[in-house]
C-alpha cells in the first residue's frame, strides 16, 4: 500500500513538472505599429486564399493590393474610415464577391492594429524565438504571433476559421494616408516617389 502511495505521489510530481516545462514564458514584447508600414500577407479564411500587399498610411488608412488568386490579382480595396473600396488598374468598382470574405478578414486585421498602434509593449508568452499575444474583439478571441522585436509574423482567429501568414514587413515614408487610401487609383505601393494616383492611372 506505502509503495502505491508513493508511486502515485512520484507520477502526480511527474506531471505537474512536465506540464510547467511544456507552457511558455510570459512575458513582454516590445511593438511599434504606429509608423506607416507595408507587409505581405498571404489569408485563409476556411476554404478562401489569396495573397495580398497590406500598405498602412495611418490610422483607418490601408490600400490592399492582391497578387492571388488569378480572379482578384490586381484588385486594390482602399480602405478608410470604416469605408471600403475597390479598383482595378484605376477603374472604380464594388467590392468584388470573391473578396468579400477576405475583406470582412482585413477589416479585423484593420481595426486591431489600430487598437495597439498607441501601445509600446504587450503581453505575451515567449515560445522560443516568438511572443504570442492572446485577446479577444468583437468577432472573437484572436492569437497575434509576433518575433523578438516586435515584428508581426502570424494573426489567427479560431473561431473565424482565419491565419493570415506576414512576411517582409517595412516600415515606410508613406505620404498622409487619407490622400493614399482616398486614391485607390494607385495601385503599385513598391514606389514611394510616386505620390499623385491620378497621375498614375493617367499613364
Amino acid at each position: 500500500m506505502k509503495k502505491l502511495l508513493l508511486c502515485g505521489i512520484t507520477a502526480l510530481c511527474m506531471t505537474s513538472t512536465a506540464c510547467g516545462i511544456g507552457g511558455g514564458e510570459s512575458g513582454k514584447v516590445q511593438v511599434d505599429l504606429r509608423q506607416p508600414f507595408v507587409v505581405d500577407a498571404k489569408v485563409t479564411v476556411d476554404q478562401t486564399q489569396a495573397e495580398a500587399s497590406l500598405s498602412r498610411y495611418g490610422d483607418q488608412a490601408w490600400d490592399v493590393t492582391f497578387s492571388q488568386p488569378d480572379s482578384l490579382s490586381g484588385v486594390q480595396l482602399a480602405f478608410l474610415d470604416g469605408q471600403v473600396t475597390a479598383s482595378y488598374k484605376g477603374l472604380s468598382f464594388s467590392v468584388p464577391q470573391s473578396a468579400m470574405p477576405v475583406k470582412s478578414m482585413l477589416t479585423i486585421f484593420i481595426d486591431l492594429v489600430g487598437e495597439l498602434d498607441g501601445k509600446t509593449e504587450l503581453d505575451c508568452v515567449k515560445e522560443g524565438d516568438v511572443c504570442v499575444v492572446e485577446g479577444s474583439v468583437e468577432q472573437g478571441s484572436y492569437t497575434l504571433t509576433l518575433d523578438q522585436k516586435g515584428i508581426p509574423l502570424k494573426f489567427e482567429m479560431p473561431n473565424q476559421k482565419l491565419v493570415m501568414e506576414l512576411s517582409n514587413f517595412r516600415q515606410t515614408d508613406a505620404p498622409d494616408g487619407t490622400e493614399s487610401a482616398s486614391e485607390p487609383a494607385v495601385t503599385d505601393t513598391t514606389e514611394p516617389e510616386q505620390t499623385s494616383g491620378t497621375e498614375t492611372a493617367a499613364q
